[in-house]
């Protein structure tokens, strides 16, 4: 059932290298592909897991937006929202809405805090971690560099999902085993 998607996604991206169709319209049509896979993804499964839904909704937003962008190109090649063209604006929106559904997914992974409290403390955690990648990367990188706009967003949530997932896997690993204790 996963190949057919894949392979049509694929085809698409292959034939817009290849020039035989314009970029944007290939984007527009591997976005669309993943979005109705994650669409057939939604819909409730008896036993499935608590992160299916949410990693389902980010695959999906992942490609409205890949798609978005895709017509965008096609359409309004010149528009712009602020200095940033429309066609990279839009995924950079979507960024916020698939890293969001996926932390959610993640935090509802096996071995994580079984109570909404918990979820929420590890989810700060994360963002505090988050932050300070930001203000490293802003110390470093963007003051040299100059930097604004849509690179301190994509950056900003980038840091602030690294920070997450890793306060989240961290904390779901269990610790290994004791040692046994034998008498001597």
């Amino acid at each position: 059932m996963l190949l057919v998607p894949v392979t049509l996604s694929a085809a698409a991206l292959v034939a817009a290298l290849a020039g035989l169709m314009p970029a944007g319209l290939a984007l527009a049509v591997a976005g669309l592909v993943a979005a109705a896979r994650a669409a057939t993804l939604l819909r409730p499964a008896d036993g499935s897991a608590a992160w299916h839904r949410p990693v389902s909704a980010g695959l999906g937003f992942c490609g409205v937006s890949t798609a978005a962008a895709g017509i965008a190109s096609v359409v309004a090649p010149d528009a712009r929202l602020t200095d940033v063209p429309l066609a990279a604006e839009l995924p950079l929106i979507g960024l916020f809405f698939v890293a969001g559904t996926l932390l959610a997914g993640l935090f509802h992974l096996p071995g994580q805090a079984a109570t909404y409290i918990g979820r929420v403390r590890r989810l700060l955690d994360g963002v505090g971690i988050g932050v300070f990648l930001f203000f490293i990367a802003w110390l470093v990188v963007f003051e040299a560099a100059g930097l604004e706009g849509a690179a301190l967003t994509a950056v900003l949530v980038a840091s602030v999902a690294v920070g997450a997932t890793v306060v989240g896997t961290m904390r779901s690993r269990s610790s290994p085993p004791a040692a046994p204790c034998t008498p001597r």
